[in-house]
């Protein structure tokens, strides 16, 4: 059994608890992970040694947080303005579309 599918037994979302367990001091996610392992009843191995596998998986932690990772936004247009190619391209588009509408009818219309 993997610390994984314990977690995922307990109804525990795996990575969000990982995440919670680096947030912790060393000695506090250890305490979190034995009491979570303690509770996993029909693995024998984990009934008895439940601290003592709390102990090893900590140890495999990282030693400080990582940085939150960085959030991807669409960068603003400048003061609300298009750039010149984009507005060109917006205007040719317009055009061609009524165009469109007075010398050819809809489409599909069969005129």
């Amino acid at each position: 059994m993997t610390v994984l599918s314990a977690l995922a037994r307990l109804g525990l979302d795996p990575w969000t608890e990982t995440a919670a367990l680096v947030a912790l001091s060393r000695d506090a996610a250890r305490a979190r992970l034995g009491l979570l392992l303690s509770k996993v009843w029909d693995v024998p191995a984990l009934g008895r040694d439940h601290g003592t596998v709390a102990q090893e998986l900590t140890l495999l932690l990282p030693d400080t947080p990582p940085k939150a990772a960085p959030t991807w936004q669409a960068a603003p247009l400048a003061a609300g303005r298009l750039g010149s190619g984009t507005a060109i391209w917006m205007i040719l588009a317009i055009l061609l579309v009524v165009a469109q509408l007075l010398f050819g009818g809809l489409f599909g219309s069969g005129e």
